[in-house]
């Protein structure tokens, strides 16, 4: 199944646009300030109800008017029938429906289809904070897993309250603070455990394609960085606690342990990428951990996967940006890309030439 057709009214610069895709592949070309990245934002709007960008659904409103709707349609190669699906904003109110039916949850869309976004923002991945990378783990697992969803939000129930507990007093009660610490421990095992299989299975699909690809010989690793330890029992763990951040807790009257805290370490060259890798070199480790989150989702029987390549081409050299080019051609998923260069249709000859493909080239 392939997004054939978007129409926006009302969003952001759209008044009333309808746009038209035939391929798998779609270059949306045009000036600073076209509207080109403004029709990502609207495809990613309509699976996940937000942006990718920190904005309110307020924001995309076109100027002077207050709603905005987007609409999407949806070819299955299997038979005629459309999917379509419908939002619309109004009032600080979201209605959203699928085939005219009323939805109440971005669930009933994702698993219709998925949406990967790759944009500048998203080099955080590589180069920011741990709780970008915490929050890449676990909205990936959303993905695989609604039950890991409800982890997290019994996680966060017990995070909120066991900081109750440390802020009630300089001295908490130990009995009910061993109550919620062990149910945080608990939690924290489960939560590292599906973080860490998802990364060795991430590791392995990026390898395989910087391989397949790029033909290079070293790895990629991912080192998970976790506050407590899997494989050591709770009572020896109370013991540690008691003795190295007891005291650091009361004293901050918050967690300093727990899984909300963990990261990884992305390894380039057996370095960290988040120091000693080229803004390049970045873009190409983040460009393969993102495709290979659609690969795991692929493996694991989602079908229709999207990805919005949002101002990618730039940083990458000439020989780089050609196996991108390849490795897209070769994938069973459909690919929106932008970027501010002067006209894609540099690359349409490289295309036909070496890849015997044609994009979609849209110009606003």
């Amino acid at each position: 199944m392939t997004i054939t057709k978007i129409k926006l009214r009302n969003f952001k610069c759209f008044q009333d646009q309808t746009f038209d895709f035939d391929s798998k592949i779609v270059f949306i070309e045009g000036q600073n300030g076209s509207g080109k990245t403004s029709i990502l934002e609207a495809l990613y709007f309509a699976c996940y109800l937000k942006s990718f960008r920190l904005c309110s659904s307020r924001d995309l409103v076109h100027f002077e008017e207050n709603h905005f709707f987007i609409g999407i349609d949806f070819a299955s190669q299997q038979s005629d029938f459309t999917n379509q699906i419908a939002v619309g904003f109004k009032d600080g109110k979201k209605v959203v429906r699928l085939n005219q039916q009323e939805i109440r949850s971005y669930k009933e869309i994702v698993e219709l289809y998925s949406i990967i976004s790759v944009v500048e923002d998203d080099l955080l991945l590589v180069k920011g904070y741990p709780d970008v990378r915490r929050l890449f783990l676990d909205q990936a697992l959303f993905f695989d897993s609604y039950d890991f969803v409800n982890k997290l939000k019994q996680y966060k129930q017990v995070l909120d309250n066991r900081n109750a507990v440390l802020k009630s007093s300089s001295m908490p009660n130990l009995d009910i603070l061993k109550v919620w610490t062990r149910q945080l421990w608990e939690l924290s095992i489960v939560i590292q455990k599906n973080r860490m299989t998802y990364l060795n299975l991430l590791e392995q699909k990026v390898n395989e394609y910087l391989k397949k690809y790029f033909n290079e010989t070293f790895f990629i690793n991912f080192e998970y960085k976790s506050k407590i330890k899997i494989g050591s029992d709770f009572d020896t763990f109370w013991d540690l606690y008691l003795k190295s951040k007891y005291q650091e807790e009361t004293r901050f009257s918050r967690s300093v342990i727990g899984a909300h805290l963990d990261d990884f370490i992305i390894h380039y060259h057996g370095n960290a990428a988040r120091f000693f890798a080229s803004r390049g070199q970045q873009k190409l480790i983040l460009f393969l951990i993102k495709i290979s989150q659609g690969l795991i989702l692929a493996d694991k029987g989602k079908q229709n996967i999207a990805f919005l390549l949002d101002d990618f081409l730039t940083d990458l050299d000439q020989i780089v940006l050609s196996k991108c080019f390849f490795m897209i051609t070769e994938l069973d998923f459909q690919f929106f890309l932008t970027c501010p260069i002067k006209s894609f249709s540099d690359f349409q000859d490289i295309f036909q030439k070496d890849y015997q493909f044609t994009p979609q080239i849209i110009k606003i």
